[in-house]
């Protein structure tokens, strides 16, 4: 077995010929399309720490939010609660003077019927003590006596 030098000059041309070949049109192009591919993973791991950062920073102000209006709710509801009270003693105390009013009426009206009986009672009284006093003394005294009588009965009756 003898070695040729030709035959291994040639092969080492050729070896150093294809790794110049692969590593100007094959290597060198793979190597950037997975440095490229690199970048763009890292850059959307960035992205989506960014953004997990960002939704976490929006829960928090949505919590905040939301804590704010449930207390804004709470004191709203407690207003329209001591409205509602507020309301409802003046409805009431309304109501009582409203009811107030009309006994007082009611009272007024039956006062001025108890007057109004009254007077009919003293007439029916002097008309009763009137017949009494003629049937008494009509026979002692004269009419114009008994009629003088009379009307000094009904005079001291008023």
């Amino acid at each position: 077995m003898q070695i040729n030098i030709w035959q291994v000059l040639f092969q080492a041309f050729n070896f150093g010929l294809i790794l110049y070949v692969l590593t100007k049109y094959l290597y060198k192009p793979l190597m950037k399309l997975l440095d490229d591919r690199a970048k763009k993973i890292n850059e959307g791991l960035a992205a989506a720490e960014k953004n997990l950062k960002a939704a976490s920073e929006s829960e928090k102000t949505v919590k905040a939010e939301l804590g704010k209006a449930k207390k804004t709710a709470a004191t709203i509801l407690a207003d329209a609660e001591k409205e509602a009270k507020i309301k409802g003693a003046e409805i009431v105390e309304q109501a009582r003077v409203k009811a107030k009013a009309e006994a007082d009426k009611i009272r007024a009206d039956i006062a001025g019927e108890q007057a109004e009986l009254d007077k009919q009672i003293e007439k029916k009284a002097a008309v009763l003590a009137t017949a009494m006093v003629k049937k008494a003394l009509a026979e002692t005294l004269t009419a114009k006596d008994s009629e003088k009588i009379t009307s000094a009965i009904i005079a001291k009756l008023k």
